[in-house]
């Protein structure tokens, strides 16, 4: 299902004077009604979609935010920040879980958008999509149980199917649960990673509301008198996500908000298949996405880091301190790869910059500083610095960047950090290396 043909390349339509509506909506309502319908009253709950766990309610390891060595990608400083167990489920950490994932996702779904394009000779767009099955809970007479082993996996099926008709490739992420009055997109901020308690607390707030969002690439997704006739048929809602423009994701950073959104809640299954392990439940669907031909570089994924993290404060609730450098640099040698957050999210004072928090923004405070020495002779005047706001990683991935003779002339610290990288990979060595080292070695 996941790499299967997915788009019509030769002639895709780009506006909906070119949708043949007649010919495309029976298709759709065709894969709707492909899945066998059970029986509850035989098969009790096993037919109806698990909305499962939501990310981020359970107990952080010991060790979690312990400090280890990362470093930035944009000046090469080293410094220390907290260690991520990378689970889904983890109080502490389910919010960069979140972070890491939408890099992959949103560099990878670029990579997609662009070949695509290439491709048909057309402009291919990322969107938005909700589908939402009915249920019993409906104002419909149709009801989405089925007779399937896995009832999860085979809705996301019918997803995909309808993606392919749609020409679109891209990740179909599930969500068990809506806020009571819906799927309230500004109250989940609220309800995640704020250390509250699932039971007897944020549960009060929602109600199984199972539903697919998708963030895809395609030159045009047909809406309208389409997803009103299939809805009158099979009780499906289908919707583009858009503003008042038409449009859905115009930008990376927009797309970074939706794919940051989309993971926040969805549903985790938890040890899958007895196995042990959580599985998020979402799935990427189509040809390109899957393609072994198809190349992420390395500049569309820094823009992916940058976006992603960009928004994620204002999304996620994190902190900017724990994605970016703050490593203080001249202000003629800051490079061009910053997270930026914009507005809308004010940083939290640190101590070294308390000042700054105190007399106003950063630029405010680094003017101020460097207009201290008024006299005629400058040529001890204070360099104007600012903070580097790169993109940080754990030291363990230095190798890649260090390797890369452009960026090393161009990183202001990147002789120190090849000496901190040796070190560390020297410690890594040993029969019995320091925990911090342990932790990535």
């Amino acid at each position: 299902m996941t790499d299967s043909p997915t788009v019509d390349y030769d002639d895709p339509a780009t506006e909906m004077a070119e949708v043949e509506i007649g010919e495309l909506t029976p298709k759709i309502v065709s894969e709707i009604e492909r899945p066998r319908q059970g029986n509850p009253s035989k098969q009790g709950d096993a037919g109806y979609l698990d909305p499962c766990s939501l990310p981020g309610f359970e107990d952080a390891y010991d060790d979690c935010d312990e400090p280890i060595p990362h470093f930035c990608t944009c000046c090469g400083d080293t410094f220390a920040k907290g260690r991520r167990c990378k689970r889904s489920v983890c109080e502490e950490c389910a919010p960069l879980w979140v972070v890491d994932r939408a890099e992959n996702d949103l560099a990878r779904l670029r990579s997609v958008a662009k070949v695509m394009g290439a491709k048909m000779g057309a402009s291919v767009k990322m969107h938005h999509l909700v589908f939402v099955p009915p249920s019993a809970n409906d104002a419909t007479d149709h009801d989405w149980y089925l007779e399937a082993d896995d009832p999860i996996a085979k809705s996301r099926e019918v997803v995909a199917e309808i993606l392919k008709l749609l020409n679109a490739e891209g990740i179909i992420y599930y969500h068990g649960w809506s806020g009571i009055k819906g799927d309230d997109l500004g109250e989940w901020k609220g309800r995640l990673f704020e250390g509250r308690d699932f039971e007897g607390d944020v549960r009060s707030e929602l109600k199984p509301r199972p539903h697919f969002h998708v963030v895809c690439a395609s030159p045009f997704v047909a809406g309208g008198g389409v997803t009103k006739q299939i809805t009158e048929q099979t009780g499906w809602v289908i919707e583009r996500i858009a503003d008042e423009d038409g449009k859905s994701l115009e930008t990376l950073t927009d797309a970074a908000r939706a794919i940051t959104y989309c993971l926040s809640h969805t549903s985790i299954r938890l040890d899958y298949a007895a196995n042990g392990n959580n599985k998020a439940c979402k799935e990427a669907y189509g040809r390109t996405w899957h393609s072994d031909r198809l190349n992420v570089y390395d500049t569309t994924r820094r823009e992916a880091e940058r976006a992603v993290r960009s928004v994620a404060p204002r999304t996620l609730g994190v902190s900017p301190s724990s994605m970016r450098c703050e490593t203080e640099v001249p202000a003629d040698e800051r490079g061009d790869d910053r997270v930026e957050v914009g507005d809308a999210y004010d940083d939290e004072p640190h101590e070294h910059d308390a000042s700054a928090a105190e007399s106003g923004s950063e630029s405010d405070v680094s003017e101020a500083d460097s207009a201290t020495d008024s006299s005629d002779d400058h040529d001890d005047a204070p360099v104007e610095t600012v903070q580097c706001k790169g993109v940080i990683k754990p030291l363990a991935e230095a190798d890649k960047y260090l390797d890369d003779d452009d960026w090393v002339s161009e990183a202001i610290h990147s002789e120190e950090l090849r000496r901190r990288y040796q070190d560390f990979q020297d410690q890594a060595q040993l029969d019995n290396p320091p925990p911090m080292v342990a932790a990535f070695a």
